[in-house]
């Protein structure tokens, strides 16, 4: 069997058809979901790309490491372990965050990230770059009102000029360039072929024929206003609801653009006699976040809109299923193995989907990151780290927040939007979900301990 893994970064599930979205942003998708499994309940073992994919790569948590990058290297990724079982392998992708330099092309033969590009000028002595960089700094500064909001407008619109310079990677027709090209020409191999696109993810800026599907009054220079703002949320900025609508409207034009490229992957496929050969899972690292907690994108928090995703499995046995059972990033590398008749090594933590849905397993899902300044694990005498943990259940998830030394229990059946915290008052459930979830937090610091010491021992401190 071929196995074919399709990330799409920033993608949340209610935001898809084949999940009961209202607006068509999912065509294609919706088709592979009609003819698979779909999985109502999946969650990201992490809220952002660092700490999500090492689940995803090596079936481990996040925590379990000291730091997201790079690549912990103690464990085998899926892309190693099928390599090693005679798979030839492949990955197409464009963020920063999974490239070579953090070990993301370990186990490859073929990794492309679309990262070192050959420029014919060196953008960093481009007088209009250098100046645009300057009004950005000058607008971070104590200026006052009314020259604030003028060189915020220059800035803006020194932008809008150029509006394929918006995105900060590729868009995903250059990926599906690349990756039919590498199809076609290992159509007669057996291949494992990762691609993860980012057209979902902030900016929000897709083809203007995507965009007027959903808002055909949105220009360039307000979706580089609403990307100012964006950055600039965790200063306090507000969105009203008819800008929050219209940043909706992008990100769901940006999700119908990246499902046409999935559609194209799966007609070549076809063409290609593939599919009857193929394991093919779609998924995504995270959620979104559009206010719910008055935050946008994908900050260090473990509710639903962060950590819950799509998830659809499609192989030549699968029926229209939907199993409502909770799975998590971190089995997708069992569930390959295990689909495969490969064994499964012995540090990896998730477990087979299949096996699960065979079992009716009711176990919950870890998730957990840290939140200091720059989202990364670093040494816990840094005063400004600080973890936050999750279980979650069908019926109930707990969160733990060492910043606010603080738990909450929500009710999810009832309480989908995680508003009514039932800390004070689920004591007998209470207890039984902290024992869960402590016994994950003494057990990673503990290891973070051994390990220190371990280190200190290592370079001759003790």
């Amino acid at each position: 069997m071929n196995v074919i893994l399709l990330t799409i970064d920033a993608l949340r599930p209610d935001h898809l058809g084949i999940y009961g979205y209202r607006k068509n942003t999912s065509p294609r998708i919706d088709e592979i979901g009609s003819k698979a499994v779909v999985y109502e309940n999946a969650y990201a073992n992490g809220p952002f790309t660092p700490s999500s994919f090492i689940s995803i790569m090596t079936s481990t948590l996040p925590l379990d490491y000291h730091h997201y990058l790079p690549l912990p290297v103690n464990t085998k990724t899926i892309a190693e372990v099928l390599k090693e079982n005679g798979y030839h392998t492949a990955a197409f992708h464009s963020n920063a965050y999974l490239s070579r330099y953090y070990g993301y092309d370990r186990g490859f033969d073929f990794f492309k990230d679309f990262l070192i590009k050959e420029r014919k000028e060196d953008e960093s002595t481009n007088f209009f770059v250098k100046a645009r960089r300057r009004i950005y700094q000058i607008i971070g500064s104590r200026l006052g009102g009314g020259v604030k909001k003028m060189l915020r407008r220059l800035y803006i619109k020194s932008r809008s000029a150029d509006s394929k310079k918006i995105q900060p990677y590729e868009t995903a027709d250059k990926l599906n360039h690349e990756v039919l090209k590498w199809l076609n020409a290992h159509a007669d191999e057996k291949f494992f072929l990762w691609v993860h696109y980012m057209d979902a993810h902030s900016p929000y800026a897709p083809p203007r024929d995507y965009i007027k599907l959903f808002n055909p009054h949105i220009s360039f220079d307000e979706i580089n206003e609403f990307l100012f703002k964006i950055n600039e949320e965790h200063k306090g900025v507000i969105f009203s609801q008819k800008e929050l609508s219209k940043i909706i409207d992008l990100y769901d034009a940006g999700i119908r653009y990246v499902d046409s490229m999935v559609g194209e992957v799966v007609d070549e496929l076809i063409k290609l006699g593939l599919m009857e050969d193929t394991l093919l899972i779609l998924t995504s690292d995270h959620g979104e976040s559009f206010m719910e907690r008055n935050r946008m994108k994908h900050p260090s928090l473990l509710y639903q809109e962060n950590i819950k995703i799509p998830l659809i499995i499609a192989h030549p046995d699968a029926l229209n299923t939907r199993f409502q059972g909770i799975v998590s990033n971190m089995d997708i590398p069992p569930t390959i193995l295990d689909y495969c008749k490969l064994p499964i090594p012995k540090g990896y933590r998730g477990k087979s989907i299949f096996q699960k849905m065979k079992d009716g397993c009711d176990e919950g899902v870890y998730s957990e990151s840290s939140h200091d300044e720059r989202r990364l694990p670093i040494d816990k005498r840094n005063s400004n780290t600080y973890n936050i943990y999750s279980y979650t259940t069908n019926e109930y998830k707990i969160i733990y927040d060492e910043i606010e030394n603080r738990y909450e229990l929500y009710n999810l059946p009832g309480d989908p939007g995680e508003t009514n915290n039932l800390f004070q008052i689920k004591k007998d459930e209470l207890k039984e979900y902290k024992n869960i979830l402590d016994k994950r937090i003494n057990h990673k610091e503990k290891k973070v301990l051994k390990d220190k010491i371990k280190n200190l021992k290592t370079r001759g401190r003790i």
